[in-house]
């Protein structure tokens, strides 16, 4: 119990360490579903077809291969801002087989035909595997008319059982490789190799039953020899409190045949290491949801591939966090030829004889001493630890679970790195990695509400990320240039696909033929870059009148997340704190003085961009009966009041609705934070009727009269407060003056009986 303790104290002391020192990142533009000033008109409905689980892009970009439920799809993505139908293939099991399902499951969602693996085996041929009402099928279809090539087949082992199980599968020069299960129950691991050229096809054996893997991608490198396959699983070789969770890079060659004698039809080059995703010393994040592979944009040493994966802890403590970390191809060849440990039933061992040349291709077939010892040996004693020793971004409130990036030229020639970050609330974080660190340049909520996320894949010749869920396929464009409408915001913004056009006075997205452009990614330095541009127009003076003793609040757009806002006075100096009121959000609040009758500026700081966003002229009512302009700034109130010959209120009633009908009233504003309906300034007064009590008029406050400012008393509420405190204080009087009663009571005469001790008194 004392070891536990100490090992959930290191886990408390890491957790805090790690969000300590990592400052959270918050999105600079969002857009709403299907706001306006975004891109994103998101789902691609087609009839009789969902759960799109499986996406595969063909070799020139053009069209979208998705596997959905029954059902395998061609789209065309050729075009831009466009999803077009080609080709629809329908798959759905025959009566025998539901009936066979029905049989194995109560749940007769499951008996469909889920496709859970798409891949291309050449120019127009086309491997697909479904679930097949528990019963996993696959076919080969021709790509141009999307028709199948004969029968499909059984297929156990080539893809899961489940249709939310991950697997990992890609075909590599006509052959498919895919790590799956093969049993119903998911609990028996595979890694196969079939459609094999003049060879043999080749599995794992029993290597990986005494393990629980969670398999999560394939990829391979052209100019590498071999297969890499990213996986979670429980592992054996750490001893532990309870059982850890680690992620795996595992490697197989291309060029395995399997032993002539001793591994027959089985791999004698798989090889496996520990990904950590880990800050330092700090608390690791073991498990990973997603990785992507994104190549050097200038074509070098493939040792410079860089892997990145989405990750999360098994702990409860870093619950809802989620972790990015970097991994180098040169560092994962590193660890596959180094040191290996060797499993027996009781432990890890280290192995250290390189003679036997463990995790490399071209593995000699006849040599069954060692290909028995080979057996044994696929753990490396090295792990794969993160580009720099550190994590490349962290994140508190979203989980993420999918991830796709690429490498983009900057106008100035410098090359970054944009990742695309979907998360299980249905928002899409675009996110550069500059020197300073991640900055998280916009933020897409791609579903209306929640949803698991099957696929996630990204064009870069259509300049789209495709989102594959239950709802469809959405589609998401890699950049929003026009939404910027000046040279500030479009530098601010710091994204390598946009940059201000001095000549068109546009933000258009960057090309190579683009000359004297501004853009300045790493510091988004307004003041520099956008020197000598026409800028943009100051925002329109709003007026507002204000009554005395009355509160008043001037609501303040927020251009960014990231922006700073502050409010000057008429004399351009900051608002004294002791009688304005500023609560952070962008508000201003303050009772109505004849000292606070002024013009009043909000001011937006963000990076070197200063601008005033927002100006209000506050003015005096003459009386507090009187309404503002038709410029003013308020609301509209209706409803109706009763009272009495003295003036005394009996009772108040009253609908508040936001006056439409001024020139300059509310209004339905959209910025980068999206459409907003709340007020930029109004005046919190008083609607009650009074009466005059010399004429016994009444005077009523006209029904739908724009110009009315809504009025609201703090006097009743004033003194229902005091009464009830004064009855709190009298109730506290009471209690204590019981309880000391009590404590002095004189016993009675039975009771004395009863206790003889009772009403004696000590001398």
């Amino acid at each position: 119990m004392a070891r536990m303790a100490r090992l959930m104290m290191v886990l408390i002391v890491g957790l805090t360490r790690v969000m300590a020192s990592h400052s959270w990142l918050t999105p600079q533009t969002s857009f709403p579903f299907n706001a306006k000033g975004s891109s994103v008109r998101v789902t691609a409905h087609f009839a009789d077809v969902d759960n799109a689980s499986t996406l595969l892009l063909s070799d020139d970009g053009a069209t979208l291969y998705v596997g959905a439920r029954n059902a395998i799809l061609s789209l065309d993505v050729s075009q831009p801002g466009a999803l077009t139908l080609k080709q629809k293939l329908d798959w759905t099991p025959s009566e025998s087989d539901l009936r066979n399902c029905q049989l194995k499951s109560t749940d007769a969602s499951k008996c469909h035909n889920y496709i859970r693996v798409l891949q291309l085996l050449n120019n127009t041929q086309l491997y697909a595997c479904g679930t097949h009402a528990l019963r996993p099928h696959d076919t080969i279809i021709e790509t141009e008319m999307l028709k199948q090539l004969g029968e499909p087949a059984e297929a156990k082992g080539h893809c899961p059982y489940s249709s939310v199980e991950k697997i990992a599968a890609i075909s590599v020069d006509g052959e498919m490789y895919v790590a799956t299960t093969s049993n119903y129950l998911g609990t028996t691991a595979s890694v196969l190799r079939f459609l094999s050229k003049g060879r043999a096809d080749l599995s794992l054996g029993d290597t990986m039953r005494i393990l629980e893997p969670t398999f999560i991608r394939s990829s391979v490198i052209p100019s590498e020899e071999k297969v890499y396959i990213f996986f979670t699983e429980t592992s054996n070789e750490y001893e532990f409190f309870s059982k850890l969770t680690v992620s795996r890079v595992a490697q197989v060659c291309k060029d395995d045949t399997g032993g002539e004698l001793m591994l027959q039809k089985r791999w004698t080059t798989f090889a496996k290491a520990h990904l950590v995703c880990q800050q330092g010393n700090e608390l690791p994040y073991n498990i990973l949801h997603d990785i992507v592979q994104i190549p050097s944009l200038d074509n070098d040493s493939s040792d410079n591939i860089t892997f990145y994966g989405v990750f999360s802890s098994q702990w409860s403590l870093a619950s809802g966090i989620s972790a990015v970390c970097s991994f180098k191809l040169k560092d994962i060849k590193a660890a596959f030829s180094g040191n290996y440990r060797t499993w027996n039933t009781d432990r890890y061992t280290l192995q250290t004889d390189k003679k036997l040349q463990f995790g490399m291709c071209g593995l000699p077939r006849d040599d069954s001493k060692r290909l028995e010892l080979v057996k044994k040996t696929f753990l490396t004693e090295m792990n794969v630890r993160p580009t720099g020793n550190k994590m490349v971004l962290l994140s508190p409130d979203q989980t993420y679970s999918g991830i796709v990036g690429q490498q983009r030229r900057a106008a100035d020639g410098k090359v970054y790195t944009v990742l695309f970050l979907l998360s299980e609330s249905g928002h899409l974080h675009k996110v550069v990695l500059l020197k300073n660190g991640p900055h998280i340049i916009e933020e897409i909520q791609v579903f209306k509400s929640a949803q698991k996320v099957k696929n996630i894949i990204l064009s870069a010749s259509s300049g789209m990320v495709f989102v594959g869920s239950s709802e469809g396929v959405s589609r998401v464009p890699v950049s929003n240039c026009h939404f910027y409408k000046t040279c500030a915001e479009c530098v601010v913004a710091r994204d390598p696909f946009c940059a201000w056009d001095p000549t068109k006075a546009v933000c258009a997205v960057v090309s190579t033929d683009t000359s004297d452009v501004r853009q300045d990614v790493e510091y988004g330095n307004t003041t520099k870059q956008c020197e000598g541009t026409v800028s943009q127009k100051g925002p329109q003076e709003k007026v507002l009148y204000q009554e005395l003793n009355r509160l008043t609040v001037l609501r303040c757009p927020k251009p960014s997340s990231q922006a700073v806002l502050t409010w000057k006075f008429s004399n351009s100096s900051l608002l004294p704190p002791a009688i304005f009121f500023q609560p952070g959000d962008g508000t201003l609040v303050f009772v109505g003085t004849p000292l606070t009758v002024g013009h009043y500026h909000c001011v937006s700081t963000e990076q070197s961009l200063e601008q005033t966003v927002a100006i209000f002229s506050v003015r005096q009512h003459a009386t507090p009966r009187t309404t503002g302009p038709s410029g003013g700034h308020g609301y509209t109130t209706s409803g109706k009041s009763t009272s009495t010959a003295t003036g005394a209120e009996t009772s108040v009633t009253s609908r508040l609705t936001p006056d439409r009908t001024t020139s300059t009233g509310t209004r339905a504003t959209t910025g980068r934070f999206g459409p907003s309906q709340e007020p930029e300034g109004y005046v919190i007064t008083t609607h009650v009727e009074n009466v005059a009590i010399n004429s016994g008029n009444t005077q009523t406050a006209k029904e739908g009269d724009n110009q009315l400012i809504h009025s609201k008393s703090f006097y009743g509420q004033l003194v229902v407060v005091s009464v009830l405190l004064a009855v709190c204080v009298l109730m506290l009087g009471g209690l204590c003056w019981w309880h000391r009663r009590s404590l002095h009571r004189v016993p009675s005469g039975s009771d004395q009986e009863k206790n003889p001790s009772l009403g004696k008194v000590d001398t």
